[in-house]
């Protein structure tokens, strides 16, 4: 093995060895004499494939096996007239079973005519050699093959990880996976869900009027839709996010974790979240002392003492959460309350608005007599009081309608959906009592009179029998909302 520095030195002392001359003569070398023929040929060979046997070799025949192998100059044979050199040193071998002379190798014959002509850049023909360069860039004899460029193939675009969504008949606590994958990914319906999901969200579970429990709901909604695994990592990070944000004793504390539990609830069964330390905490919440108030200060004993709205959304947020655990004891328990609030059966404390304008049951003492007014129900100067919410209704001086029966009917309308998932006839009992909450809604005026209460006619109309107005979009609600792309 040698370098192209040895080369040259050796081709020097080769021609010198060498009867006759060598001379250049319109772009091809010439000579007399067939042993300065075989020496440029070697050389040529030498420098041009290199590439072909092995960098650097002086054996550019090897990695073809031609057998060809180069020894001193004095071992050249062949001169002007074709006779042998005198000397005792053996003689190249040229090819298989050559002896001297010009090489019968096919390949360096194929090769002397271009190496001829190489040193100027142009093939016999005269045109320009592909591949070749005039000169090699170091100085050494002979050409210099030019790099062809390395063509890399594009790296593959990296497919997103497939998401195993729930068969069809998979139930969530609203609605089945079948029945999601029917609704629609474009529309204002869609795209006002989308806009939602993107909102920035702070959670805190002790402010009654943070509704980021509707930002992580629509994220749980689209991703239960579209397999997108964006939207269930935002609606986990809003879930875990917003537990430790309920502290004991900040104001309020049950209306605002029953106003929002429910919907973060919803999220977390959409996707399929069902991390330890949130169960637990889940289990634990409904039933823990968290204060704020003098007489409502646990969700379960909120829902149990009280048929107003504090009462109602504590009742919403333990059904989700009784119904996302499997809590089958406290969801009959659940229902229990809401049937009561038609027949009477449950024994609901009055609260200071209570006014008996509005109920078409008297009862004195302390329990109140009915939650929802019964069907027929006719007041004080022939007012249609038939689906009253007696303790809401009672915020405003009868026969003026209060601002909080939506408060009322936004509740009642999410229990009653969790629940008639469940297989209770949430939505008939008692003469169809959410019914009849969401005509009395209307016929007062109260029904879709604030943004976040348009959902509630959505769902009703899609269960009842009754057709009330209704409106978009459905955005900004209370635990719940986008009903008018779910039942649109």
């Amino acid at each position: 093995m040698a370098d192209r520095p040895a080369v040259g030195k050796w081709v020097a002392s080769a021609i010198s060895a060498c009867p006759g001359r060598l001379w250049h003569d319109g772009g091809a070398l010439r000579t007399t004499s067939r042993c300065l023929t075989v020496v440029v040929t070697i050389s040529m060979v030498a420098v041009l494939l290199p590439s072909l046997g092995g960098p650097g070799s002086l054996d550019p025949l090897q990695g073809l096996g031609s057998g060809l192998s180069l020894t001193t100059p004095q071992a050249l044979v062949g001169d002007a007239s074709g006779g042998a050199a005198s000397g005792s040193t053996p003689p190249v071998t040229l090819g298989p079973g050559g002896s001297g002379g010009v090489p019968p190798s096919p390949l360096v014959g194929r090769l002397v005519s271009p190496i001829a002509s190489a040193s100027e850049g142009v093939d016999p023909s005269g045109s320009p050699s592909a591949g070749v360069s005039p000169s090699a860039s170091d100085g050494s004899l002979g050409p210099t093959a030019t790099p062809r460029p390395h063509r890399t193939a594009p790296p593959a675009t990296p497919k997103p990880t497939p998401v195993r969504l729930p068969p069809s008949g998979h139930a969530y606590l609203i609605i089945t996976a079948g029945e999601l994958t029917r609704r629609p990914t474009s529309g204002s319906a869609y795209s006002n869900l989308k806009a939602v999901a993107r909102e920035t969200a702070s959670p805190d579970l002790c402010d009654q009027n943070d509704q980021s429990d509707v930002v992580a709901l629509a994220n749980g909604l689209l991703f239960a839709r579209t397999g997108q695994a964006s939207y269930r990592t935002q609606a986990i990070d809003l879930i875990t996010k917003a537990m430790p944000t309920q502290r004991v004793g900040c104001s309020n504390a049950v209306l605002a974790l029953g106003r929002q539990l429910g919907g973060y609830v919803m999220a977390a069964d959409l996707v399929g979240y069902r991390d330890g330390s949130f169960i637990s905490w889940l289990r634990a919440i409904r039933t823990k002392d968290i204060g704020g108030s003098g007489r409502w200060h646990a969700l379960r004993g909120t829902s149990q003492d009280s048929a107003n709205n504090w009462g109602l959304w504590a009742t919403a947020s333990l059904i989700a959460a009784d119904a996302y655990l499997g809590d089958s004891s406290a969801l009959a328990k659940d229902w229990a309350v809401f049937k009561g609030y038609g027949d009477g059966s449950w024994p609901f404390q009055k609260t200071s608005d209570w006014s008996a304008d509005w109920s078409c049951r008297s009862g004195s003492g302390s329990r109140l007599p009915i939650a929802i007014d019964p069907q027929g129900c006719t007041l004080a100067g022939g007012f249609n009081g038939d689906g009253a919410p007696v303790e809401d209704a009672s915020r405003s001086s009868f026969p003026s309608a209060s601002s909080y029966i939506h408060e009322a009917l936004d509740g009642m309308v999410i229990s009653a959906l969790i629940l008639g998932r469940r297989g209770y006839a949430a939505w008939s009992v008692n003469d169809a009592q959410i019914c009849r909450v969401a005509s009395f809604a209307y016929r007062v005026g109260r029904l879709n009179d604030f943004g976040g209460s348009r959902f509630a006619a959505w769902v009703t109309d899609a269960y009842c029998a009754t057709d009330v107005p209704r409106q978009s979009p459905t955005t900004g609600g209370r635990m719940l909302g986008f009903t008018d792309w779910l039942y649109g």
